[in-house]
């Protein structure tokens, strides 16, 4: 398991340290995988790549998926 902080994703510099996959967890303390996921897309505006980034939450509900979407994670079929 392998564990970095936002502050460790972005670069003194501004942009992103480019990663293949980011998995989010939503309840975090200090910033919630939904703060941290609209940050890094912010970053990443006009750089060219998006990080597939998904949320890993126990909570399955329409709205709580609807939430993960606006605020920028992505879609997976890995569990199908």
């Amino acid at each position: 398991m392998c564990s970095i902080q936002l502050t460790e994703i972005m670069k003194p510099s501004g942009g992103l340290r480019q990663f293949d996959f980011i998995l989010m967890d939503q309840q975090m303390p200090n910033m919630d995988g939904f703060a941290a996921t609209k940050a890094i897309r912010a970053a990443q505006t006009g750089l060219g790549y998006r990080t597939p980034i998904v949320a890993l939450a126990a909570n399955v509900f329409a709205d709580e998926r609807a939430r993960c979407l606006a605020a920028g994670l992505d879609e997976t079929d890995l569990l199908q």
